[in-house]
């Protein structure tokens, strides 16, 4: 009995040791296995990364690419492997010594912004209409809102979309003055592809767990492909090849997204993140937040509860990246119909010092003010938001005042100055001033203006008919191409000029920095880049003597508005008198009646506010401004001549009424008169 009960028990304890030593052995194997991937991935990561900066010689990928490496690249999964350590602690020194300065972040900030692509542009901002939400609207205008976020925020993942701002001579410049740095760079990537050939070695490594130069280079040059479906094709034809690299899974499937085939693209979005999951080699991972991003645009039966959840990745993985903060706004908006939530979401994004494209945060609020008002703590936590800010552009500040006062003349008429619009001939000094045909605008200097915010049109209503001429807008102390290459060193080394002076017109116009330092330019070292050209003394006079030409002592926007040079056109419209339109794009529907005399300028905003004046008594003054839901008027008399202007507008549900005691000029009569005074308007 005794030895039966030893037996046993002998028995019971070899089989626990053996059980134990079997998960011992297993779990070492595991680790072995998990240190093996890691090892794989963090090193297959650097090499792409250096790769993707050498490949697309561009300032934002530069940027990205060794913040990701400096900022969001973990240093738990390589403890004890001091190859790595050592190779990744040299990196960081590296990439840190690279300086990129303020003034170049700022600056492709500025050309990456949304407020570039004026369809994204457009798309968003019609979405984010106040009247749409009351009313639900079509679907199309917020869905192609959603696909405009999406590609947005893609773009700060997806180098392909980057690949335009080659095409922009500030950003190439920028490039070409990093060549030391690019030397650096491509020193690191043979350094890493050295460390990965030993450790393919010694932790025996499968040939295709590991990128060769070869295969990164050729990867990067698939993943930037511009047409989904080559870049989709040549993917596919090397699966083999990237079959254990995670992020070929996000881009084979955000090839098939483009070309509009999601079933496909889910297929390849679950791969990476099953991938990725088992080597989270980053803090936040951006592919994982644009995956989610996509699932909250495609897929339709998701619950709030789901949508919630993928919003939550999104904002978690994608910190900053202004594109994809809006498109969750979009989607509380409109899906999950949660508006508190929206605009708080909203108000973060504003108050993020580290927000990716402020630029389109602050149009949607405006945008939506409307709707916020409804809200008054976020209302009010908005309006400080939007008085904190050092700069803002003029369409959205306009469209903010329009929106949040019910009288905004007075903030207006504060924030645009309107000078020489009228002169005295001599011949005529007995008939008072007369109204000219350009116009110069002043605004403070935390304005900032593109020349595309706004369309100015000047309108000369007469009894037969109205003539509208549309005005260019050019900064006034703009500097032309030809000019700035009448001084030797600018013209001899085409880059040097973007030192000190920002483009308006991509080689045609530019402005001197705001912050030209004579001294610095003239102290060797000290003004940044300069050093990198072979200049002379004479050459560093001719840039000094450049500079202080051209110099302003006015820190405000001066901006020359003058009509453009183009044939005169019968336009087609609602008025019973001809509409002659002098210009490239009327963006508005005039009308006209008897009431309305005189000339008039409008300001037209791409979200459709107007802002009207009217040349009276020699001056020009405040008339009206509009919104999609009302019309404010500067005085009584204004409004009687616009209400009675708007009741008597002819369309085909309406007939005009001509009262009794007033006689109808002959048809001939009409004729002459409308083009005596044509002629003389013209010529």
């Amino acid at each position: 009995m005794t030895k039966n009960i030893i037996i046993k028990t002998i028995s019971s304890l070899w089989l626990i040791f053996y059980l134990t030593s079997f998960c011992i052995a297993q779990s070492d194997n595991n680790d072995e296995n998990d240190q093996e991937e890691n090892v794989v991935a963090q090193m297959n990561y650097c090499i792409s990364s250096l790769t993707n900066i050498i490949k697309d010689k561009s300032m934002a990928t530069l940027e990205h690419e060794t913040d990701q490496i400096i900022n969001n690249l973990t240093m738990e999964q390589i403890k004890g492997l001091y190859d790595i350590i050592d190779f990744r602690t040299e990196l960081l020194d590296a990439l840190g010594k690279f300086e990129i300065t303020e003034e170049e972040r700022i600056l492709t900030k500025r050309l990456q912004s949304m407020k570039r692509d004026n369809m994204k542009w457009t798309a968003i901002s019609n979405a984010l209409n106040p009247t749409m939400l009351l009313t639900s609207g079509s679907n199309i205008g917020p869905q192609l809102a959603f696909q405009a976020a999406l590609t947005a925020a893609r773009s700060a993942v997806e180098y392909k979309a980057m690949q335009g701002e080659q095409d922009i001579e500030e950003l190439r410049a920028m490039w070409e003055l990093r060549k030391e740095d690019l030397k650096t760079i491509s020193q690191k990537r043979q350094e890493a592809l050295k460390i990965v050939f030993k450790l393919y070695t010694k932790y025996n490594l499968k040939e295709n767990d590991r990128l060769t130069e070869a295969t990164a280079d050729a990867f990067s040059t698939y993943i930037s492909e511009s047409e989904a479906a080559k870049c989709c094709r040549l993917l596919e034809d090397h699966y083999d090849t990237y079959q254990r690299f995670a992020p070929y899974y996000y881009y084979l499937g955000m090839s098939y997204l483009d070309l509009g085939q999601y079933e496909q693209a889910k297929n390849s979005f679950e791969t990476y993140l099953t991938l990725y999951n088992k080597t989270p080699i980053l803090r936040y991972d951006e592919k994982s937040g644009c995956i989610a991003l996509a699932q909250l645009v495609y897929e339709k039966d998701l619950n709030n509860e789901q949508k919630e959840h993928l919003i939550n990745i999104a904002l978690k993985n994608m910190p900053g990246n202004s594109a994809a903060l809006l498109q969750c706004v979009m989607v509380y908006l409109y899906d999950i119909h949660d508006n508190e939530k929206a605009f708080h979401l909203l108000r973060m994004g504003i108050d993020d010092p580290k927000a990716s494209d402020i630029d389109i945060l602050l149009m949607a609020a405006a945008n939506l003010m409307p709707t916020i008002s409804k809200y008054p703590k976020l209302k009010k936590e908005i309006c400080e938001a939007f008085s904190k800010q050092t700069q803002i552009h003029l369409d959205t500040y306009l469209t903010f005042l329009v929106n949040t006062q019910s009288n905004a003349f007075d903030d207006i008429t504060g924030t645009i100055t309107i000078s020489n619009y009228c002169h005295r001939k001599w011949y005529q000094f007995w008939k008072g001033k007369v109204f000219s045909n350009r116009i110069h605008i002043t605004l403070p200097k935390h304005i900032e203006f593109d020349l595309d915010d706004v369309a100015f049109y000047i309108e000369l209503h007469e009894s037969e008919y109205v003539l509208i001429k549309q005005l260019k807008a050019n900064f006034t102390n703009g500097i032309n191409i030809d000019k700035i290459n009448k001084v030797s060193c600018f013209k001899h080394n085409n880059n040097l000029k973007y030192l000190f002076m920002d483009a308006i017109i991509p080689n045609e116009v530019f402005l001197l920095k705001p912050n030209i330092d004579i001294r610095k330019i003239e102290t060797p070292g000290k003004w940044p880049r300069m050093s990198e050209f072979m200049l002379s003394d004479d050459d560093v006079e001719d840039i000094v003597k450049f500079c202080k030409k051209h110099i302003s002592t006015n820190s405000n926007v001066e901006i020359d508005c003058d009509p453009l040079n183009s044939n005169i056109i019968n336009k087609e419209s609602n008025c019973e008198i001809p509409i002659i339109f002098q210009g490239e794009s009327l963006t508005y529907t005039p009308y006209h009646l008897q009431k309305q005399a005189g000339y008039y300028l409008r300001l037209v905003l791409s979200n459709g506010i107007n802002i009207l004046y009217k040349f009276q008594n020699g001056k020009l003054v405040p008339y009206l401004y509009t919104n999609n839901t009302k019309s404010v008027f500067a005085n009584s008399d204004f409004k009687y001549e616009y209400e009675f202007h708007e009741n008597t507008i002819i369309d085909e549900n309406f007939e005009e009424v001509i009262p009794e005691n007033i006689e109808k000029p002959s048809f001939l009569k009409r004729i002459g008169n409308f083009f005596s005074k044509l002629w003389h308007k013209l010529f």
